[in-house]
């Protein structure tokens, strides 16, 4: 019962807020979209963003601050979706680009609601409540630590010709995973290429967490 009125509450905000996706920057948001990698083969259910933990903005930068949305209450940049996404990664549905265009936009008017809902919340002091106090503390320690794994693997990418290399080079432990069949690599190239990002961010963090071990005054 109270999970419907609070859905129902917040269907009623949007609704009153009047909102409107700007064709411009939306048209933007789905070329961005269209760019991305996806971190799984099926693209019916893929979660966007380059990798785990990051979300290259680099070719969105000069827009980030158009308005992607108008409402009686105030306005929503390109900014304040990618900042919504970035702590959620919800799945999208990219099998064809009109998929795709759908479920960005349903997307879209849960950021919205979801920040209007925020807004209210700090509109009515809620931010000062005990437990919603510690639990800032909590997200600003996984902010921080996003913000700076970001940093360190913003430019983490791979070639094709990267990428097949390590299959090579680890192709007897896909042989023994699979003995009965050892897929080729056009097969499993988006395995690969995961396990090769993951395998050169497990370095580069470690690397990273030596130099402030040893070389605190590096950080």
């Amino acid at each position: 019962k109270v999970e419907t009125l609070a859905y129902e509450f917040a269907a009623q905000r949007l609704e009153n807020a009047s909102p409107v996706i700007k064709a411009t920057a939306f048209k933007n948001l789905l070329t961005y979209f269209e760019t991305l990698q996806p971190v799984s083969a099926d693209a019916s259910i893929a979660v966007l963003g380059n990798w785990p933990g990051t979300l290259d903005r680099r070719s969105l930068e000069s827009q980030q601050t158009s308005t992607l949305v108008t409402t009686r209450f105030g306005d929503f940049e390109l900014k304040d979706f990618l900042d919504w996404y970035t702590l959620r990664r919800f799945p999208v549905n990219r099998q064809t680009k009109k998929d795709l265009a759908i479920s960005l936009k349903s997307m879209v008017w849960r950021m919205v609601r979801d920040r209007m809902l925020a807004r209210d919340a700090v509109r009515l002091k809620y931010e000062k409540h005990p437990q919603v106090q510690e639990e800032m503390g909590w997200w600003q320690e996984k902010l921080a630590y996003w913000q700076a794994r970001e940093a360190l693997l913003a430019d983490l990418t791979f070639s094709d010709a990267q990428v097949r290399q390590f299959y090579k080079k680890n192709r007897q432990r896909y042989a023994a995973s699979r003995p009965d069949s050892l897929e080729s690599f056009e097969e499993m190239k988006s395995q690969v290429a995961r396990e090769l990002y993951a395998f050169e961010e497990s370095k580069r963090l470690q690397i990273y967490l030596n130099q402030i071990r040893y070389h605190p005054t590096r950080q």
